[in-house]
């Protein structure tokens, strides 16, 4: 046994990070609180609350607007203060709203209006946290483990997906949902814990003194101006806007083909979700290995174009019985995910990789609010689309967006990335026309 651990040891130094090691182990009971938070939110409108198409597009939009309103200032503050301290309020933060969903439940005065609340409010907490763990994740490992902690990482979050939808199903059907949640609360408490922990000094962003209005404005135009002018993080821009476009559409009705067209019950919903949550397991073991292999930039490009076309079987899905529909759904899942999950692995070290540190937050927090607007935009669509013309066309809708969103990163210089290339490496220059320098294509292209 300890000749296998000391030869993973050789393999990664971030078996004796123990500040990753804590981190890790913090995300890890978040990402299985969030799983469950995840699927109980619309089944409880779904189910509980017997929400309409729309009203199922309107909640998913909900988590996302305020990404849009706060993830403008977000970066900015985030890249003015310590990381740490703000992952752990919001955790804390997170867990008292979401605890209003169980105690109006208790006092029989839950309604659509109350979960659209908490869906706002947890929205905008997320945009904090997320801007501040993307930031914070280079400053606990080296460059070189910088692939393999995002690996790790997201695996974790690929078992949450596997098992917390399983256990959400199974938990909501004995519990109800909004018991369920609670649970959420408690494994959000414990992620706090473990985020203070960690005793790794971080760099002291502030500078002493409150920024003036014209200051936020030019830190906020400085994010948004490095998604136009970088060259390799632009593209990566465009294609997650075109994804997460297509993702808003379809997700605005998933839930309601399977409890719907499918019939499922919550454990079968579960069951599905799981599914999927394999394919980003095995996306997550894959990602590194695979992107050392045929290089970085091409993993990037075809997840698109392959994660695009298995959701097309969703709406296939739709006019089958329910034995094809739910073999369907679960394949294209399982295989959807696998190819997703490495693109976003890939994709999220690149974009960390060519950043500069000083930006990491406010580069961060752009581009959630432009996920968040084209996830927003996409669930108002995809409930409109199907309260009026029905599911299949939401759902074919969204799967071609995300084939389209693909060609953006092909006519990009991302494929003939090979290995991560440094900020310095990448010549940011104001014209319209941006290219890699010739030096990084030479040497990372294989």
């Amino acid at each position: 046994m300890d000749s296998i651990r000391n030869a993973i040891r050789r393999r990664s130094g971030l078996w004796d990070n123990q500040d990753f090691i804590r981190f890790w182990i913090g995300e890890t009971i978040a990402n299985f609180g969030g799983q469950l938070g995840a699927i109980a939110l619309p089944i409880i409108a779904a189910v509980t609350l017997g929400a309409s198409p729309f009203q199922m597009g309107l909640l998913g939009a909900s988590t996302n607007l305020p990404r849009m309103v706060v993830g403008i200032f977000a970066g900015t503050w985030v890249d003015r203060r310590k990381r740490r301290p703000i992952m752990i309020n919001v955790n804390l933060l997170r867990a008292a709203v979401l605890m209003v969903i169980p105690v109006t439940s208790f006092f029989g005065h839950l309604n659509f209006g109350i979960l659209l609340t908490v869906a706002v409010l947890l929205g905008t907490l997320s945009i904090l946290f997320d801007s501040a763990w993307s930031a914070m994740v280079p400053n606990l490992v080296d460059r070189k483990d910088l692939a393999d902690a995002n690996g790790k990482l997201w695996a974790s979050m690929s078992l949450a997906q596997i098992m917390g939808p399983a256990i959400a199903g199974t938990l909501i059907a004995w519990l109800t949902g909004p018991n369920v949640l609670a649970i959420t609360a408690i494994g959000l408490l414990s992620s706090a814990h473990f985020m203070r922990m960690i005793q790794r000094p971080e760099p002291d962003m502030s500078t002493g003194r409150q920024a003036s209005a014209r200051e936020i404005l030019q830190n906020i135009r400085e994010g948004y101006r490095e998604l136009i002018r970088n060259p390799v993080v632009r593209p990566l821009t465009t294609t997650m806007f075109g994804i997460n476009f297509g993702s808003g559409i379809f997700s605005a009705v998933f839930v309601l083909l399977l409890t719907n067209e499918l019939d499922l019950s919550t454990r079968g919903v579960g069951a599905v979700y799981a599914m999927g949550g394999f394919g980003a397991l095995v996306g997550s073991i894959v990602a590194s290995p695979l992107a050392k292999r045929i290089g970085y930039g091409r993993v990037i490009t075809i997840g698109p174009f392959i994660q695009g076309s298995c959701n097309l079987f969703f709406t296939v899905a739709v006019f089958t019985g329910q034995m094809w529909g739910v073999a369907l759904v679960a394949i294209g899942s399982f295989i959807g995910w696998i190819f997703l999950q490495a693109y976003d692995i890939n994709r999220f070290s690149l974009r960390q990789a060519v950043t500069r540190p000083n930006l990491m937050g406010r580069v961060a927090s752009s581009t959630m609010t432009i996920m968040s607007a084209s996830m927003m935009a996409g669930a108002l669509i995809g409930g409109a689309i199907g309260s009026v013309w029905g599911l299949a066309p939401a759902l074919a809708l969204g799967a071609l967006v995300q084939i389209a969103a693909g060609f953006l990163t092909l006519r990009s210089p991302i494929p003939a990335i090979q290995s991560l290339p440094t900020p310095e490496s990448i010549e940011i220059v104001p014209s319209s026309e941006m290219v890699m320098e010739e030096t990084v294509v030479e040497s990372d292209v294989a």
